[in-house]
């Protein structure tokens, strides 16, 4: 749980970063790029909780780890959904970074998450 907690600050720091010098990268941050964001902190909140309640219970830790990557999916599609219908301007740039940041969480995730499952 440390360790997830740990890795996943230091990629929104690492990702708050990339916001405050946007005017120096080669590419432009798409206008929501400060709510897609925080959209997956308060995803990886939610997250640390579930695995924190999962510690000492090797039973049902297996189940809990797909359950969060499906809690993960489904809720980045319906963020998705919902920024397009209220319509989102420039949607493809919107979406390569949405999708962006959604690989970056879910590999950290997936790291920290199956080291723990392989224990079990």
């Amino acid at each position: 749980m440390k360790k997830y907690i740990l890795s996943t600050s230091l990629l929104i720091a690492l990702l708050s970063v990339v916001y405050f010098i946007r005017q120096y990268l080669p590419f432009e941050l798409h206008s929501t790029y400060p709510s897609m964001l925080i959209f997956y902190s308060l995803q990886s909140v939610i997250i640390a909780v579930v695995i924190g309640y999962t510690i000492g219970k090797p039973d049902i830790f297996g189940l809990v780890a797909l359950g969060i990557i499906v809690l993960r999916l489904i809720t980045a599609l319906f963020y998705l959904v919902v920024m397009y219908l209220l319509g989102t301007i420039d949607a493809s740039l919107f979406a390569i970074q949405f999708m962006a940041l959604y690989l970056c969480f879910l590999a950290f995730e997936l790291t920290t998450v199956l080291v723990n499952l392989r224990q079990n």
